[in-house]
């Protein structure tokens, strides 16, 4: 990233709370995945005060937590949700590094979030994240979890990694399934394109030679771009619901939304691209820290509300 184009506040909060010395190349995945917990959890103060936290457990073994507003004004919960998925590379992170975007996405959209585990690489290689994700978002919308009956339509999300994850479901899922989206939510995505030149800064977890590691932990490199459905842009489907891809222009992964938001529009489908002046990649992390984070932020809540708001 260039700091000289950055938003002096998401600068000043990465220096803060995403520098800690990971090896994001050939670094061991038990330490890596330590580290990142650690840095997550000093932002937890940021975490939404009026959201209610609990763990919970679907049928296929789907699992996670669960973000619901005390004072929801949106749909009720068991007529839409949100399935979302957490970034860190496939390699780390979980639905406890996640808190503070998922917290507040669920206050500010009013919809409850089922912030869902997916096996992570290197130990799990792509499908291992797509089966995960169809399983996911098919326990849910079959049978609902115990504090709530199956909703009706649920919008899925993700960041990073994990905004892949929420693709590759949208595009494995049975039709019948397929037809009950209301949308599909991704942040700064890694979708698939391999960097053709020299991104990112080294120790950023999104520099060229970071970005090819993380892919080759998900598979061989000629095996994963031959395997159908792993290049995002190439699996979307023409029958799928609107989209939304927020990333910002200082983010290496920029050509992956402005590729994935192309091939939509190809498509027919409808697609809303917003690229957001001064931020690089996991803004989300630092929406309290960042008001240029927090109004990219906001915009996507906006787009959500609409989209719950006009269904029928």
């Amino acid at each position: 990233m260039n700091a000289a184009v950055l938003d002096p506040d998401f600068a000043a909060a990465v220096a803060a709370y995403d520098h800690f010395g990971a090896d994001w190349i050939a670094g061991d995945p038990a330490e890596l995945r330590a580290a990142y917990a650690e840095a997550r959890r000093s932002l937890l103060p940021d975490v939404a005060p009026d959201c209610d936290i609990t763990p919970f457990e679907a049928a296929r073994g789907a699992r996670g937590l669960l973000f619901r507003s005390r004072d929801a004004s949106g749909p009720a919960p068991s007529d839409q949700a949100i399935v979302y998925f957490h970034g860190g590379s496939w390699l780390v992170g979980g639905p406890e590094t996640h808190e503070v975007p998922c917290s507040h996405l669920a206050v500010e959209s009013g919809l409850p979030v089922f912030s869902f585990r997916y096996r992570l690489a290197p130990e799990h290689r792509f499908p291992a994240q797509r089966e995960d994700g169809v399983a996911a978002a098919t326990a849910l919308l079959e049978g609902g979890v115990a504090e709530l009956p199956a909703p009706r339509q649920i919008v899925l999300a993700g960041d990073s990694a994990g905004a892949a994850v929420a693709f590759w479901t949208e595009a494995a899922l049975p039709p019948a399934l397929r037809a009950r989206l209301l949308g599909v939510l991704g942040f700064y995505g890694a979708y698939g394109h391999l960097p053709e030149t020299e991104v990112g800064e080294p120790g950023s977890g999104v520099s060229s030679a970071e970005l090819l590691a993380a892919y080759k932990r998900l598979g061989p490199l000629d095996e994963l771009l031959a395997t159908p459905g792993f290049d995002v842009a190439a699996a979307v489907q023409p029958d799928g619901p609107p989209c939304y891809l927020a990333v910002g222009n200082v983010d290496p992964l920029l050509i992956d939304s402005e590729r994935v938001a192309s091939h939509l529009a190809s498509l027919g489908r409808t697609c809303a691209l917003d690229v957001a002046p001064g931020l690089g990649h996991g803004y989300l992390h630092f929406i309290k820290r960042s008001a240029a984070a927090l109004a990219s932020f906001e915009r996507s809540v906006a787009w959500l509300r609409g989209l719950s708001g006009s269904s029928g």
